[in-house]
């Protein structure tokens, strides 16, 4: 037992690991019109979107209220656009911190991503919102500490998702009246 947890333990030391803290998203910023119930197709765009993020977005858009978030991209009909942007930014103390601890302590970066969403309606945008979302990442390259510091990255992507498409469905409400 013994040699079992001094092997799990040089496996932690040689892998190193990173957790991600979801910290939120920021609130809708409204615009005008509603298209009530009608077909939606979905666009999103970024450097950072991967598939997975498309496809919880998606899922979480149609148990929203939306009848359709797929299709071909045509200029008839309303079209949700999803455009992201990503800053990162490198918290100094952190990465000083971890550079003397020998990488035990975890390095934390910070990233906000905006997403810009555009609503058409047979070409033309008929409402825009921004939404900002912020989350750290934690690293380390000799120690577990940094999984206990938040997340796994693919649970705060959904979270992520699962958020975004709440927001939309706040600002976009469809299949209701305002």
């Amino acid at each position: 037992m013994k040699n079992c947890l001094i092997a799990i333990f040089f496996i932690f030391l040689s892998l190193g690991c990173s957790s991600t803290k979801y910290l939120g998203i920021s609130d809708a910023q409204f615009g005008d019109g509603n298209p009530g119930n009608s077909a939606i197709t979905l666009k999103t765009t970024g450097t950072g979107i991967t598939e997975s993020f498309k496809q919880e977005l998606e899922r979480n858009l149609l148990a929203s209220g939306f009848n359709d978030a797929q299709g071909d991209m045509d200029s008839k009909g309303y079209l949700v656009d999803v455009q992201q942007n990503s800053i990162v930014e490198n918290d100094g103390w952190s990465l000083v911190l971890y550079i003397f601890s020998l990488c035990t302590l975890p390095s934390r970066v910070d990233i906000t991503n905006t997403y810009d969403v555009n609503i058409y309606k047979d070409g033309q945008v008929i409402r825009t919102s921004s939404y900002q979302c912020k989350k750290s990442v934690y690293t380390t390259a000799y120690s577990p500490v940094g999984l206990f510091m938040g997340e796994s990255s693919a649970n705060a992507e959904a979270r992520e998702a699962f958020d975004l498409a709440d927001k939309i469905s706040v600002d976009f409400p469809v299949g209701r009246r305002r």
